[in-house]
């Protein structure tokens, strides 16, 4: 069983690596891709996930910065990070 991590905002590095880092730098780069797009008709956002995604658990909020040290497991924590993103491109897609 691997120790928990946390960064300075209390949140496991994990999390914060696999899927809180490149929303945050989608998020910012977000305005300049939509005024490149104006200008030349298309901008990207590609995202490579891992198919690992599909053995992760249920989204729980309170495991993002409290998890249960007796149940951590790295290789958990790393596809439920990798279920965040699909859940979050698939909501961003929706509201383009």
């Amino acid at each position: 069983m691997a120790d928990v991590e946390f960064g300075d905002c209390n949140l496991q590095y994990l999390i914060q690596v696999n899927h809180l880092s490149p929303m945050l730098l989608t998020l910012e780069l977000l305005p300049l891709l939509l005024r490149t797009a104006a200008s030349y008709g298309d901008a990207r956002i590609i995202f490579v996930t891992s198919s690992l995604h599909f053995l992760a658990r249920p989204f729980n909020p309170d495991k993002l910065s409290v998890p249960d040290e007796r149940e951590y497991r790295r290789m958990q924590v790393y596809s439920d990070t990798k279920l965040y993103n699909v859940r979050k491109l698939r909501e961003t897609y929706r509201e383009a």
